[in-house]
């Protein structure tokens, strides 16, 4: 889930969903369960996956757009 207080910035997630989540899969992918099996690592990769989704905002629209990112369940294999 992704917070933002722009309205403006929400039809351009939708637009550039696409990216966002190639970008975000390739980001999770490269991540192995022992990053991650920590409160640290978790709050590690949520900072990572903010920075990605601001970046990819940045370069399409001019703004980071999103300030936080919260996930509502982790499913580790």
């Amino acid at each position: 889930e992704m917070m933002t207080y722009d309205p403006d910035v929400v039809p351009a997630l939708d637009e550039h969903m696409p990216v966002i989540r190639n970008n975000l899969v390739f980001l999770l992918s490269s991540v192995n369960y022992d990053q991650i099996s920590t409160l640290e690592g978790k709050q590690k990769l949520r900072a990572d996956t903010l920075k990605e989704i601001q970046k990819v905002l940045k370069e399409k629209i001019g703004k980071p757009g999103v300030e936080e990112v919260y996930f509502t369940s982790i499913v580790m294999q």
